[in-house]
This record gives C-alpha cells, structure tokens and sequence, in this order.
C-alpha cells in the first residue's frame, strides 16, 4: 500500500508542475484570428460543470478547430459556467493563442491556472507526506 501512495503522489505532483509550466507557457503562443462555432456546458455526475467553447481558427492558411478556453479544464458552477458561455457568442471573432510548435493546440484565455495546477502539487505533497510518514512508521522510528 505504501508503495501506491508513493506512486499515487509522485503522480500528482507531475500533473501539476506539466499543468503550471504548460498553462504558464501559453502567454507566449502565437495569437490568431478565431470564431466562435458553438458552445456547451458539460456536467458531471455532482452537478459541476465545465464550459466548451468551439472554434475555428487559420495558421499559415491552414484551417483548424479548437476547444479549449484555458489550458487546465477548470469545473464550476452551472451559473458561472453560463457568464463563461455567454462572453462566446456564436459566429463572434475572438483571439485564440496557438501552440508555435504544435497548431492543433490552442486555448482563448492564455496564462497560469495556478490554483487548478496548484491544487495537484498540493494534493500530490500530502499524499507524498503521508507515504513517507507511514514508511517511517513501519520502521519503527516514532515507536
């Protein structure tokens, strides 16, 4: 078990540093033309909701679609992921920034999630902290 917990948290913590350098990084992408082609509010089985916004945008006259609004995916609540919806509207022009190295990505709101990326580096700090403690344990040391 302790093993899983080392695993299980040394996994989060690398979630979160890709999630924080990569959502870092895209302040720096190319920024492009984009329109709006649709919007929806996904729900999970607890009722938090993620909004997608849908759109097309051209690089070097080459066409691509995209739906990420931010890099990290972030649920909230249905009235808040409405206020997202509606600063979309379908057939607007918008900016979208795209991946210098990669075209097919692209997000339209660029910059740090640091909280989203932060809450894996924490989660993934306790449960480290934990396997540690346990293996101490097992070893007798605060017996």
């Amino acid at each position: 078990m302790n093993l899983v917990l080392l695993v299980a948290g040394l996994g989060f913590v690398a979630i979160g540093i890709y999630s924080w350098r990569k959502s870092s990084a895209t302040v720096s992408w190319q920024p492009v033309s984009a329109t709006i082609t649709g919007t929806k509010i996904d729900t999970d089985s607890e009722g938090s909701c993620l909004p997608k916004i849908f759109y097309r945008y051209s690089v070097s006259g080459r066409e691509y679609e995209g739906s990420r609004l931010q890099f990290i995916g972030v649920y909230m609540g249905r009235s808040d992921a409405q206020q997202v919806i509606d600063r979309y509207l379908v057939k607007n022009h918008v900016m979208a920034y795209v991946n210098p190295e990669n075209h097919e990505e692209a997000v339209l709101e660029p910059g740090s999630q640091r909280f989203a990326a932060g809450i894996f580096l924490l989660l993934g700090g306790v449960i480290s902290a934990f396997f540690i403690y346990l293996t101490i344990w097992d070893l007798h040391i605060f017996r």
